[in-house]
Order: structure tokens, then sequence, then C-alpha cells
């Protein structure tokens, strides 16, 4: 049986993905994978982007994204910034929310 972590941060995955299904995508998980990141949205119609997802979780509230999750953006930032794809960060937060960063080459913007 799956820890508690695993369990909760599949869970916030399966959120995530309802979320951009209710929006006219088609979701994929990348369960298990350890890899930059944790669901694909594909558009149901053409025009949107596709959406490159890396979920995580935490504690508290972060003030500075880019120094706490320095390793992650990085990965994300070293891949080909290709037209029609979009990378973000989603962050849930204990009892409080969750917040949606958008990764761009050159800077990190919340979004919400």
């Amino acid at each position: 049986m799956p820890n508690r972590n695993y369990r909760n941060g599949r869970n916030f995955e399966y959120q995530i993905m309802r979320n951009l299904e209710k929006e006219k995508y088609i979701c994929i998980r990348a369960a298990g994978s350890h890899g930059v990141f944790d669901v694909i949205a594909y558009p149901k119609e053409f025009g949107l982007p596709t959406i490159w997802i890396q979920a995580k979780k935490s504690q508290l509230g972060i003030a500075n994204i880019e120094t706490y999750f320095q390793k992650d953006i990085e990965k994300i930032r070293q891949l080909p910034f290709l037209a029609n794809n979009e990378f973000y960060l989603y962050l849930k937060i204990s009892n409080e929310g969750q917040e949606k960063w958008k990764i761009e080459k050159d800077r990190v913007i919340k979004l919400e």
C-alpha cells in the first residue's frame, strides 16, 4: 500500500486533472515517473496550449518560489520553449488551498 505522502500527492494530481478536463483538456498523469512533469494536458480544441505541470505540496506558503523550488524550475527552463506549450508549477499548501505559477524562460509568474 502506498504511503500517505504518495497518496496525498496523487490525489492533488487527480484534482488538477479534473479541473483541466472541465476546461477542454485531455490529461495524462505521469505516474511514478519522478520526472520533470506530473501532469500533461492536451487541448481538445485547436489554439489552446499543451500544458505541462509539476505538482508540489508544502506545509506553508512560500514567499520566494524560485529559490525554494530552484532545482525543479531549472529543469523546466532547460527544455525548449516551443510554441503553444506552457509550463506550470502547481503548489498545494496544507489547509490554505493552492497556488499556480507559470514558468517562463526568464521569470516565474504567480497566477490566480
